[in-house]
């Protein structure tokens, strides 16, 4: 297994060697690297493209696989077996893979931000070069804050205001570029609190900065934008409140992107043609991707079914609760399922089954065989509804909970006809609609873990029982509790060896 050893990458380890004393000759310092604005707009750009990286693959679909809503098929060649088993623990390579690459990029926010900082200080504030710069560094705290709250969302419990400043529940903190050897120094776990704390004054700083740069360009303040806006930085505060029962600023968040009427919600067949062109009125952020480029852009969960160019290769397919999310007036049923006949499973033979086709990959995107490049899709108006809808119903106002349900399910159902709902039946339909929504993008652990209730794997298929024979036994068998341990992923194995401070933090459940 690849080792991790985060604590040298949480401090940088990219410019350094071994001996921080000596300098090679003709090697570049860790201060000889950004020394211009320009050297930050190069930084600028990478953090775009690790973000790019990090909303995408298996940041995305290792949640999903892991959850209740897919069954792994035969012949998948145990593709992403131990997620889709829920046999998880702390030597697990998907979650280290995502715990050290997320925290690898942070030190190069880190060191932006401080760099950036220090030459910004020394310019005209009125000047291009200032208001740029300040642009970079706005982006820079949304980065940081994104990658921290992917890290909160993953490997911390569910929020409860009772435990927010018990330490050992937040993550390692650290906002400095300060390479060292000394595992003294290496920071333990913070209380969620602490880990909260942080994640809001990026979003903050981000939000204002973005806010004072777009008096001199809003050119990104619309749909399918390259680069972030407020108004992206403003959906992120919406999630973060959401999922750390800050109720009313997940409202207030939400709404603004809403009410700004920038990005309407995608209907009809806009929606349907949104997931393989990756362009809709509701897209508040599109990281940029081209065909040169897409090689570094994970394919997300339907890029292991291979539907069109490999039959055989179909390694995950929706459950039959999936299935019966989706009346025949609802969009999102031939958005995201596709009915094959006869497909091939090698020696098991052939059946016929729905397979999940929401990222059915943008043709323009084509590089080398792997048709199922998309872009990355981080903030819809879609999800901010669902936000509205949820925090509202937990605020005890059913009017904007059930004005917001309606506004989705009016924009995905034909002809669909609202009733005013209350009570566990109101809060049911919203969850119903988050699930229907949202399904595929990684947010499922995160719901149910918030939500508090389990799930055992629907392996039934009643429009063709046969194929309950291509199942692989190990994932129709997966059960979780309520409030179940593997809701929270484990603090990596190499890190807890390496990092004394993390002695006893592991979370509970995992073996260190």
């Amino acid at each position: 297994m690849k080792k991790i050893f985060l604590s040298i990458l949480l401090a940088g380890s990219l410019f350094t060697s071994c001996d921080m004393d000596l300098n090679e000759p003709g090697k570049i310092t860790d201060n000889e690297s950004i020394q211009t604005v320009d050297d930050c707009l190069a930084y600028r750009n990478g953090l775009y493209s690790s973000f790019r990286a990090l909303t995408s693959g298996s940041y995305i679909y290792d949640t999903e696989l892991e959850m209740d809503q897919f069954l792994g098929m035969f012949a998948n060649g145990n593709r992403g077996l131990a997620m889709s088993n829920a046999s998880i623990n702390s030597s697990t390579s998907d979650i280290g893979d995502i715990f050290s690459g997320s925290y690898s990029t942070m030190k190069n926010v880190n060191f932006l931000i401080e760099h950036g900082n220090t030459i910004y200080n020394s310019l005209d504030p009125e000047s291009d070069d200032a208001i740029d710069l300040a642009r970079y560094l706005a982006e820079a705290h949304f980065f940081r804050a994104y990658f921290y709250y992917y890290l909160y969302d993953h490997f911390c419990p569910a929020y409860d205001p009772a435990k927010g400043d018990q330490e050992g529940l937040g993550l390692q903190l650290v906002t400095r570029y300060e390479p060292t050897g000394d595992t003294s120094k290496y920071p333990g776990r913070s209380s969620q609190n602490e880990t909260l704390k942080l994640i809001n004054e990026d979003l903050t700083t981000a939000f204002n900065g973005l806010v004072e740069y777009e008096k001199y360009d809003d050119d990104n303040c619309v749909s399918n934008a390259n680069y972030i806006s407020s108004y992206a930085v403003a959906a992120l505060q919406a999630r973060v409140a959401l999922v750390s029962s800050q109720y009313q600023t997940a409202v207030d968040k939400a709404n603004y992107v809403i009410e700004s009427g920038k990005f309407p919600l995608t209907t009809g067949e806009d929606y349907f043609d949104m997931w393989a062109t990756d362009f809709g009125s509701e897209l508040i952020l599109v990281p940029f991707v081209n065909a040169d480029e897409s090689a570094y852009v994970g394919s997300i969960l339907d890029g292991w079914a291979y539907t069109y160019l490999y039959p055989s290769r179909v390694d995950y397919a929706p459950t039959n609760t999936v299935i019966e999310y989706y009346t025949d007036e609802d969009i999102r049923k031939d958005s995201f399922l596709e009915w094959v006949d006869g497909m091939s499973f090698g020696d098991m033979g052939e059946t016929s089954l729905y397979t999940f086709v929401k990222f059915p990959g943008n043709r323009a995107l084509i590089s080398g065989s792997n048709l199922y490049k998309n872009m990355p899709k981080p903030f819809r108006t879609s999800e901010l509804y669902l936000i509205v809808a949820e925090a509202s119903d937990a605020l005890s106002k059913p009017v904007d909970a059930n004005a917001a349900l309606k506004a989705i399910r009016e924009a995905r159902i034909d002809g669909y006809t609202h009733t005013d709902l209350s009570g566990s039946a109101l809060s049911n339909a919203i969850r119903a609609e988050r699930s229907k929504e949202l399904i595929g993008e990684g947010f499922r652990m995160s719901d149910l873990r918030r939500w508090g209730v389990g799930f055992s794997r629907d392996s039934s298929y009643p429009i063709n029982p046969e194929v309950e024979d291509f199942f692989i036994e190990s994932t129709k068998s997966v059960v979780f509790t309520a409030n179940d341990y593997r809701y929270v992923w484990p603090i990596p194995y190499d890190e807890m060896q390496v990092n004394p401070q993390l002695k006893g933090q592991q979370n509970p459940g995992y073996e260190i």
